[in-house]
């Protein structure tokens, strides 16, 4: 019965956002699970939230227009081995990088560099290497910067 249900909310989320790839559907209604921060072979990524996800395509659906890219996320914090950044860009190709530092302000990673695609991206960093702390992030484009934190836990 867990199907029929999960394509009903997938059909809330097109019905928001009509312009979404079937890859970002099935990453909003990850992403908003009970278990999305740590899904296991038992349950998997959990109990979809579908008034979550219904949000989550709403925000999306509104930031499609934008005319520099704008952070929607960074998840899991704290992070374990990996942080997902969730960017959504504007119509016009832009080129961004991110860069990891540490609490002494020395550039401990650089996880990504290259273009976005207009819309929604989803840019996954492996943590290997780092040892447990708090790290800062900046994501830098032509047209605009943002900062952020998470924390490590090994």
């Amino acid at each position: 019965f867990s199907s029929p249900l999960a394509a009903a909310v997938a059909c809330q989320v097109l019905q928001v956002s009509p312009s979404l790839t079937p890859v970002q559907v099935g990453d909003i209604l990850r992403r908003t699970a009970s278990q999305s921060a740590a899904p296991d072979r038992s349950l998997g990524w959990g109990i979809i939230n579908a008034a979550e996800a219904v949000r989550l395509a709403e925000r999306m659906a509104l930031q499609v227009e934008v005319e520099q890219f704008t952070l929607m996320s960074a998840f899991p914090n704290p992070a374990s081995n990996r942080i997902v950044f969730e960017i959504m860009a504007p119509v016009v190709p832009d080129h961004a990088s991110i860069e990891v530092y540490d609490v002494m302000g020395r550039r401990v990673a650089t996880p990504f560099a290259g273009m976005l695609q207009p819309g929604f991206n989803r840019i996954e960093a492996g943590l290997e290497g780092l040892p447990s702390g708090v790290y800062m992030y900046v994501i830098q484009g032509n047209r605009a910067r943002q900062t952020g934190r998470f924390v490590l836990i090994r």
